[in-house]
């Protein structure tokens, strides 16, 4: 079940949310919590059950292929993993459309352990001897780093300027000798990579490891075509889940 079924708690047709203000304790002392409910507008159950088509959102990838599906239909892409959650739903001029994948292929890949460190803005410059920018880097390089850390990386980096460090990993289509054009695996060429007003430091920590990359064709299909309709939709998907406010539901407790 997709999160937007599972955000709204429905109710003789009015949307609530639902929150622990203060500890409340029954007979026997357990804490069972409170609750408190507040009648939604149609626009704000749009935007708190829809995910906004921007790069904060969706990461720089992820928002182009999202534009993609929204103006032609569909778009194939190869990856470690989904890039856009399944079930989202997105909303443009008004139309609202859930986005599904379809795995078309599996081929087999090899994975690199890394450390990284991506910062915005970037502290360094392309005319550094241990930096290049991403558009410099071998097709393999940029497709491994656009489909997995730089997505991830710069959608949480759009939120807040500032820094996210940890570790990963680089996948690539196992070949007999390896990506033999890389400049970051396995052996890195350089220490840092800029990306827009961003850089990411990177380093490999290990030896690969075998998985697979996965094809995707990611579609999406109509959900509503206005606020209203939306919304609608919205109450049907919830009741199936929702608690009835009822005394007969309702235990004294």
């Amino acid at each position: 079940m997709s999160s937007t079924r599972r955000a709204l708690l429905a109710t003789s047709g009015l949307i609530a949310t639902a929150g622990c203000v203060r500890p409340i304790f029954g007979p026997a002392h357990d804490k069972i919590g409170s609750l408190s409910l507040r009648a939604q507008t149609p626009s704000t159950v749009a935007e708190r059950t829809t995910t906004p088509v921007t790069v904060r959102a969706l990461g720089p990838y992820g928002h182009t292929l999202v534009r993609r599906v929204l103006d032609d239909g569909s778009a194939s892409y190869t990856a470690a993993d989904t890039l856009v959650a399944e079930g989202e739903i997105v909303q443009q001029d008004g139309a609202f459309y859930e986005l599904t994948h379809e795995t078309t292929g599996h081929t087999p890949a090899m994975a690199y352990p890394i450390e990284f460190e991506a910062t915005v803005p970037a502290t360094t410059s392309v005319d550094d001897d241990e930096t290049v920018s991403f558009d410099a880097l071998p097709a393999v390089d940029r497709s491994a780093l656009r489909t997995g850390l730089i997505n991830e990386l710069w959608r949480r980096l759009s939120r807040t300027e500032g820094r996210v460090s940890g570790d990963g990993e680089l996948v690539y289509p196992a070949t007999p000798s390896g990506p033999t054009e890389s400049l970051a695996v396995p052996t890195p060429e350089y220490d840092t990579v800029r990306y827009g007003d961003g850089q990411l430091r990177l380093s490999v920590t290990g030896e690969a490891t075998e998985t697979r990359l996965h094809s995707y064709r990611l579609e999406g299909s109509t959900v509503a075509t206005s606020e209203e309709a939306y919304v609608s939709d919205v109450l049907t998907r919830s009741r199936t889940d929702a608690v009835k406010l009822e005394a007969s539901t309702l235990t004294d407790r």
